[in-house]
């Protein structure tokens, strides 16, 4: 399957971080909803959160995904491979590559809690493709996660914009300020569906979801 490649391309790498309930869902919902030029949006979803959400049928088979691809669409669960949810990841990086990397314009690929699916030394090559080497193909990651504390390196030094809702516990905090420059005093005190998004060319935008 020969991709489309776009050498200049900005990467771009999203990190939303937050405690539970604090909006980063509802956040990347509407991002995925009111994003301009996008083909296809592939989202990791094995609790089937997102597919309840949007009201969309998951993936199931390879028939699925091709419905999924064309509808814009491809809500990857773990149907494919009952019980081995490490192998239903690769396998979705695998096809978030191959496919998404066909497709025209613009591709975003989501996964919530990441650090599930990579250890502190390393990450999966198939994961590795999709971060250092997405932009290429247009393919753009959108990583969330209550524990940014947990995220490998090589994934936080790709991250390219940092939304930030409210956090619990410190280190997660830490790591967030550390590694995103974000106002650790004004992060500390966001209420739910508040955040504040700061991006790798200095841009600051600050909003509430609910």
């Amino acid at each position: 399957m020969s991709a489309a490649l776009d050498i200049a391309a900005h990467p771009s790498v999203t990190l939303i971080c937050g405690r539970s309930g604090s909006g980063k869902s509802t956040f990347t919902l509407r991002y995925l909803l009111n994003a301009r030029g996008v083909s296809c949006r592939f989202v990791f979803d094995p609790a089937g959160e997102y597919a309840h959400r949007l009201r969309l049928p998951p993936q199931r088979t390879a028939l699925d995904l091709e419905v999924g691809i064309r509808r814009g669409w491809c809500l990857w669960g773990t149907d494919l491979f009952p019980g081995e949810a490490q192998e239903a990841f690769l396998a979705f990086c695998d096809a978030a590559w191959e496919y998404g990397g066909a497709l025209p314009g613009r591709k975003i690929v989501v996964v919530d809690e990441v650090w599930k699916y990579c250890t502190p030394q390393r990450i999966p090559p198939e994961l590795a493709m999709l971060v250092q080497e997405g932009r290429k193909r247009r393919l753009e990651t959108v990583f969330l996660t209550q524990r940014p504390n947990r995220l490998n390196e090589s994934i936080l030094g790709e991250v390219t914009e940092c939304v930030a809702f409210a956090l619990t516990g410190e280190r997660g905090l830490l790591k967030v300020v550390n590694t995103c420059d974000v106002p650790e005093d004004e992060v500390a005190a966001l209420p739910n569906g508040a955040f504040v998004s700061v991006s790798d060319r200095g841009a600051v935008l600050r909003g509430r979801v609910f």
